[in-house]
């Protein structure tokens, strides 16, 4: 079983929709066998049994922005700064800022053996060297994912991925500071 996780609205679903194009069905609940796990939550300790485990980033602020859309909140710098304070909110038990949420993840990245770590971005645009690189690892089929890639439908897509520079404001500069944004982008590896 490959385990395809990530932080909320870092490209978990096109992941698993591009390993289900690779002959992995996605699957909810953990078995054993030729399919694809996808889960956001579960941490390092708990990970069900799991032949790969590739773990999704995104650049943080395009998480945000991702988020806030997904949620069908309006565009404005103050629901930004809301739904960073309170990251995740609606959709886990306790929302954290940003940079805490994004922390709970961090541990992945240091475990180099045991996750494999993907960007969203390089899934997008490296012309199919990422997604061969995982058909590689999992076993999959890689033939026609890349190209067939841009049409996956997942459930927040609007056509284009989430560009934070659309938005961004002074006001959602300085409240990303004081929510430990630049530390998670560093972290992450975009900085």
């Amino acid at each position: 079983m490959i385990l395809c996780n990530g932080i909320p609205k870092s490209g978990t679903h096109y992941l698993a929709l591009c390993l289900e194009l690779m002959g992995f069905p996605k699957i909810y609940e953990p078995q054993p066998g030729s399919y694809c796990l996808m889960d956001h939550w579960t941490t390092a300790d708990k990970l069900p049994p799991h032949d790969h485990h590739i773990l999704i980033i995104r650049h943080p602020r395009n998480t945000l922005v991702s988020m806030v859309r997904w949620q069908g909140r309006r565009t404005l710098p103050g629901v930004f700064i809301a739904a960073m304070r309170a990251y995740g909110q609606g959709i886990v038990e306790s929302a954290l800022p940003v940079g805490e949420f994004i922390d709970g993840y961090l541990g992945w990245l240091e475990r180099p053996k045991e996750c494999t770590v993907v960007r969203y971005e390089d899934m997008l645009s490296d012309g199919g060297k990422t997604i061969a690189e995982i058909a590689a690892l999992t076993g999959g089929v890689v033939d026609g994912v890349y190209e067939a890639a841009p049409d996956i439908q997942t459930a927040t897509w609007t056509g284009k991925p989430s560009n934070w520079e659309d938005y961004w404001t002074s006001e959602i500069d300085a409240a990303w500071s004081e929510c430990g944004g630049p530390e998670a982008e560093k972290a992450l590896g975009y900085a």
